[in-house]
């Protein structure tokens, strides 16, 4: 009985053993034609001819499609042959190579800048009918630092792969819009950090800030320093261009002896390239306004309004903490020195009657992003 089951259990094994082996070598024996990359040429673009057609033979490996004959199993079987791989392009020197070889095919190509588009074509060459059997043109935009996303696009083609269709349009179509596919590697370029300033009031508002207290002046300057932070969020980025929402709290006034805290919200375009912007967007200022009238003179009264006048509000000193409004327009063009950049903006602040411009500056190192 034990010598059955040792039989039995020794059958299985050898069993398992076969399929394992066959398993094994169908995978080894997987592909049915072996190829070989000898060269493609670059020309006029970022890229070297020998690292183009490492890029090739790599992508050729990933496709799994075919047996791929690796650089230095090339080199060795040429070597004390008179062909050259940075000159065997011609089907008859590519014939002669396959031979040499010993694959069912050579993939050879170009890709070259002429003008403004990048030009990627590739071929088959049969060596044993000595023919090209496919190949394959594409003009691609100038963008050279996606070689590699166009080689891959030509390769999937070459041989009726799926190809991304999206990453295909935004590196062929003209007139796609920017992207950090077809614009790469632009900085984002982010400016959050501390802001300083000055703030120069006009009109009415900048006559009471000068008039005395005792009618409802500040005894001060229309100019005003201010400092700040500016917190932004990026919330499209598309090649070139980023659109920002901007959250800048300011406060004001401290280098005359008042208070005077805002909060203004902007919503604003930015150039990544060049660092030029345009906002706009609301502001809240917290100040004091007090309740009154104007006399038939026009000289202004603080206090309880008598029958026949109509009651006003306008900045006194002797009134209350009052929320006043008003809409910020801004431009600004960054300046980088080493890792630092620094924002240069000019605003004004429109109200009803008066409007402030004024001029900031700020600062910041740690906000230089790669674009994803």
């Amino acid at each position: 009985m034990k010598n059955q089951k040792k039989s039995l259990l020794t059958v299985i094994l050898v069993i398992l053993s076969f399929i394992g082996t066959n398993t094994i070598n169908a995978q080894i024996t997987n592909y049915s034609k072996k190829v070989a990359v000898l060269s493609v040429k670059a020309d006029n673009v970022l890229l070297k001819t020998s690292q183009v057609t490492k890029l090739v033979r790599n992508s050729l490996i990933e496709l799994d499609t075919f047996e791929v004959l690796g650089e230095y199993d090339m080199k060795d079987m040429l070597s004390g042959s008179e062909i050259i791989d940075t000159v065997c392009y011609s089907t008859n020197c590519l014939v002669k190579a396959g031979k040499l070889l010993n694959v069912d095919y050579m993939l050879t190509g170009s890709i070259e800048k002429l003008l403004d588009k990048i030009v990627v074509s590739l071929w088959i060459v049969d060596v044993k009918s000595k023919s090209i059997i496919k190949q394959k043109l594409i003009e691609f935009i100038d963008v050279d630092e996606r070689l590699k996303e166009m080689l891959k696009i030509n390769l999937k083609e070459l041989l009726e792969l799926p190809v991304d269709k999206t990453l295909e349009k935004a590196l062929v179509k003209e007139n796609q819009y920017e992207s950090n596919i077809n614009v790469p590697d632009v900085e984002k370029l982010s400016l959050s950090g501390p802001r300083i300033g000055f703030t120069l009031l006009t009109g009415d508002e900048a006559k009471i800030i000068k008039d005395k207290s005792e009618v409802g002046g500040f005894e001060g300057r229309p100019l005003y320093f201010q400092f700040g932070y500016q917190f932004e969020v990026s919330y499209l980025n598309a090649g070139k261009i980023q659109a920002l929402f901007e959250i800048i709290p300011v406060i004001s006034g401290v280098d005359q002896g008042v208070f005077i805290p805002s909060l203004t919200l902007l919503n604003g375009v930015r150039l990544n390239t060049n660092g030029f912007e345009f906002a706009v967007g609301p502001t809240f200022i917290m100040t004091k306004k007090g309740k009154g009238y104007y006399d038939s003179e026009g000289n202004w009264h603080f206090g309880n309004v008598p029958d026949g006048f109509v009651k006003k509000y306008r900045l006194d000193s002797r009134g209350d903490a009052f929320l006043d409004t008003g809409l910020v327009v801004g431009f600004g063009k960054s300046f980088k020195s080493g890792k630092v950049n620094f924002p240069l903006n000019i605003f004004t602040v429109l109200k009803k009657k008066e409007f402030q411009f004024g001029l900031s500056l700020g600062f910041n190192a740690s906000n230089i992003n790669k674009k994803k």
